[in-house]
């Protein structure tokens, strides 16, 4: 969309289309509106070239109605007169009229809302009015960005995208290239991405191609399940509200003063008893109804982060306390919930469950600790906190009317400590659940070493900015999107057994690929891979292990396992520091990406055989409900 900015006395006007995946930049620089234009139609001719090739049908985008498409017509009509008509106008008329453009195209976007990804292509031009507004009107770029797409800019004339000394959300920027060796090289932005991915899945959708077959598929079916729509909406929740509040205590810890020491006694007292909580009251998800468990636990959930509201300026010994409750009652609440999918979905819908679970975590995690900065910043950490306590209750509430199971071990387990044996006891002495175990284990141990290391090595080792680790995360994140996304149709394809193994491999090639990059558009793009392999090794390990394990057992079973991702995760942080000191930060890298790869074979080894279902496990419709 138009923006402005100003230099040396003189006014110059430039255009970015939030409706385009592209910077669209009429300005003195020789060939550069040749070049966007040329870059948005090769991404616009090769979106169509697929389409054929996946066995869809072009002809059938003739059918294709929009409803308003006056709202685009006058948005693009807007944008033409302010590079064409007033270029030189008043600059109060050019934001205005900038700002209008882009509610005429939201405008249509949400009038044809429920044609397929439409949605995703609003997003992604909501996110660079977003970032173009809030940095005055200017699209900010990285420097880096810029020199590998060969692009500069010079006193007095206007450049599309502009290196900014101070700029606000400057990940949601043009952070991205084509390098400069390519014909159609530029920069281009995370909403640009959105908005490219938005015009795919139209284009594949309507088309009726085998990439995304247009048929209703099992995330739909999940949606129209009443029970699991309320179990998922209350995670989402609640996920939000975690990541803005984390953001919070650590945005505020920081202005205070804070040593890395604090954040680490952070992370150790949240992760510590929610560890120790998940091994040894794992017995309560078998023997309390796991809705009760549920709510109690984001009930006391709720009560933690809320009496950080009751004093003026929380101790660190008060963040500490909170973590604590935080980590004691998330390792109740979560295992009951995971044990508790198999009762709510038929066993076929178990993996796309377990999917859109995991990419609404990922969307938490991309959205929620932006939110927490920008509230911090504007209004204090309070009103993180009082969303967050409230995320728990409206999660309290909407658990309520889940039907989820009431839950009974076995008579014969008569105490608690009985209860922990048999959980224990099945966890060792069934090979695909021990074997699951380990895996997990290796893998979270290796992902906790290759995380403390990933800040030095873009900023230090590849001499990146700051904003450079938000990116990283955005792609790697947006891999387990697309991960999640693509977890049912592959888990009908190929088991998930041979799945699991394969996935785990693909995160550890693409780390040990990442320890020699020497350009972020390396990292960004072995990210990507890294994260798609990421969520397929969740999902399938998070359903094996469902799938395996007996009802009756399932959520002492589950807490176990969590229980070893937490002590994993200790263990993996204690050994960055030091395998960081003895090989380096790419020699930890590497180190790391190697344990994934030995994860990967012990996967094929111990969890590789296809097994059948646990029998004699109780379905949804068979179990008495509370």
């Amino acid at each position: 969309m138009a923006y402005l900015s100003s230099s040396a006395g003189s006014r110059r006007a430039g255009v970015k289309f939030g409706l385009n995946p592209v910077d669209i930049a009429w300005d003195s620089r020789p060939g550069a509106g040749v070049l966007a234009t040329m870059l948005f139609a090769t991404v616009i001719a090769i979106c169509i070239a697929s389409v054929p090739l996946a066995g869809g049908r072009l002809r059938m985008l003739t059918d294709l109605r929009f409803r308003g498409s006056w709202f685009l017509v006058a948005a693009l009509a807007v944008q033409m007169t302010i590079v064409y008509v007033i270029p030189g106008a008043n600059p109060t008329l050019l934001s205005g009229a900038h700002i209008a453009s882009y509610l005429l195209g939201g405008s249509f976007v949400v009038i044809n809302r429920r044609i397929p990804g439409l949605l995703a292509i609003g997003a992604g031009g909501a996110l660079n009015f977003l970032v173009i507004t809030i940095n005055g009107g200017i699209m900010p770029a990285t420097h880096s960005a810029l020199s590998q797409a060969g692009l500069s800019e010079s006193e007095g004339q206007f450049a599309s995208s502009t290196a900014l000394a101070h700029p606000k959300l400057s990940f949601l920027g043009d952070v991205f290239a084509v390098p400069a060796s390519w014909p159609v090289h530029n920069v281009f932005s995370v909403g640009d991405i959105c908005i490219v991915v938005g015009a795919t899945v139209l284009l594949h959708k309507v088309c009726r191609s085998q990439l995304l077959p247009s048929r209703p598929g099992e995330f739909a079916q999940l949606m129209r399940n009443p029970s699991f729509r309320r179990l998922w909406g209350a995670q989402g929740i609640s996920y939000f509200g975690d990541w803005m509040y984390l953001l919070a205590v650590m945005a505020t810890l920081s202005k205070g003063g804070a040593a890395p020491g604090v954040f680490a006694i952070l992370l150790a007292a949240q992760v510590g008893p929610a560890a120790l909580a998940g091994l040894l009251g794992g017995a309560l998800t078998d023997r309390v109804p796991r809705k009760l468990l549920i709510v109690c636990a984001d009930a006391g959930r709720l009560a933690a982060v809320g009496s950080l509201l009751t004093v003026t300026s929380p101790s660190r010994l008060h963040y500490y306390l909170v973590a604590v409750l935080l980590g004691a009652f998330g390792a109740m609440a979560v295992p009951s919930v995971k044990a508790s999918i198999p009762n709510v979905v038929p066993r076929r819908n178990v993996v796309a469950a377990n999917a859109l679970m995991g990419g609404t975590f990922q969307i938490a995690l991309m959205l929620g600790p932006i939110a927490g900065g920008l509230v911090a910043a504007a209004h204090g950490p309070g009103l993180a906190f009082l969303v967050n306590a409230a995320s728990f209750g409206v999660s309290a509430l909407l658990v309520a009317g889940v039907r989820l199971p009431r839950g009974g071990s076995d008579k014969s387990e008569t105490t608690p400590r009985k209860a922990v044996a048999a959980g224990i006891r099945y966890s060792l002495t069934t090979p695909i659940v021990r074997g699951l175990m380990l895996v997990i284990g290796l893998v979270m141990v290796a992902a906790a070493m290759r995380s403390p290391l990933e800040a030095l090595f873009v900023t230090k080792v590849l001499d990146n900015p700051a904003e450079a680790l938000g990116l990283a995360a955005g792609a790697w994140g947006l891999g387990m999107l697309l991960g999640s996304l693509a977890a049912p149709r592959a888990v009908r394809r190929w088991p998930r057994e041979k799945l699991l193994s394969a996935a785990i491999a693909l995160v550890g090639g693409a780390v040990i690929a990442t320890s020699m990059a020497t350009s972020m558009n390396a990292v960004y793009g072995l990210f990507l891979i890294a994260g798609f392999g990421n969520a397929l090794t969740n999902i399938c390990y998070q359903s094996l292990l469902q799938d395996r394990t007996p009802d009756r057992l399932r959520g002492r079973v589950i807490a176990a396992s969590e229980a070893v991702l937490d002590f994993s995760l200790l263990v993996g942080a204690v050994l960055a520091g030091w395998i960081g000191t003895v090989l380096g930060v790419r020699g930890g890298f590497a180190a790391a990406g190697v344990i994934f790869l030995v994860g990967g074979a012990v996967a094929a080894l111990s969890v590789g055989r296809r097994a059948e279902p646990v029998q004699g496990d109780r379905v949804a419709s068979e179990l008495t409900f509370a």
